[in-house]
């Protein structure tokens, strides 16, 4: 029987995200209490030219990482741990944020996928409070060196 809008859809595969994981460094991850996290990675690329030519050249320059991560305050032993290390830039060669999650449903999981963000180091520090639920929300900026697959 065709499609109630005449559309041609196959199944590509399905897979489930309850398997994702984020880790901070080797130390912090369930319990930080993370509810969003977002991060780009960006080069500069410079186009140039040579006067009397037609030929361009792109120049790779250097890259920068910025890493947002919201999550609800608290507990008070983890976050002050939390903040001694990563809001530390004297430390930023042991701060890494992993970020993996496994593919595929159940038994039939394909695989592992990850991205591991390199010597991270907290740059701004956001709180705020709803009335309605009285928790104490915290937005974190964190600056990255490197970004790797994993």
């Amino acid at each position: 029987m065709a499609d109630v809008f005449s559309r041609q859809v196959e199944h590509g595969g399905s897979f489930s995200s309850d398997q994702a994981r984020l880790t901070f460094g080797t130390d912090f991850g369930l319990g930080m209490l993370v509810q969003k996290v977002g991060f780009s990675y960006n080069q500069t690329l410079t186009r140039i030219y040579e006067v009397g030519s037609a030929q361009g050249y792109l120049v790779a320059g250097r890259t920068n990482g910025m890493c947002d991560v919201a999550r609800v305050f608290g507990p008070k032993k983890l976050s002050a741990a939390f903040y001694a290390q990563f809001g530390d830039a004297c430390k930023s060669g042991e701060n890494n944020l992993r970020f993996t999650f496994t593919t595929g449903c159940g038994e039939s999981n394909t695989g592992r996928e990850g991205v591991l963000l390199q010597h991270a180091v907290i740059v701004s520090i956001g709180l705020s409070v709803d009335a309605q639920q009285m928790m104490i929300s915290e937005a974190l900026k964190l600056q990255f060196m490197s970004m790797r697959l994993v």
